[in-house]
């Protein structure tokens, strides 16, 4: 949950999340939404529109990290 306090603080509260239906990181998260109180929707399994949401965030994330990474 540090990782979360560290994002939280840094960049602030979320007001929605979308999520697929994967269990992964499921208790972890759900533990973050009530901490934070941000709503969260789940998509339908494989939801087309969710998955490229999803890859274009990770890719924005990933590029973003980049600049702090040595």
């Amino acid at each position: 949950m540090a990782f979360f306090d560290q994002v939280l603080t840094n960049f602030g509260t979320l007001i929605e999340v979308l999520k697929d239906q994967r269990r992964e990181f499921l208790r972890m998260f759900e533990a973050l939404y009530t901490k934070a109180l941000i709503d969260h929707c789940t998509t339908s399994k494989n939801h087309p529109k969710a998955n490229g949401l999803a890859e274009q965030i990770v890719q924005i994330i990933k590029h973003d990290l980049q600049k702090y990474v040595i």
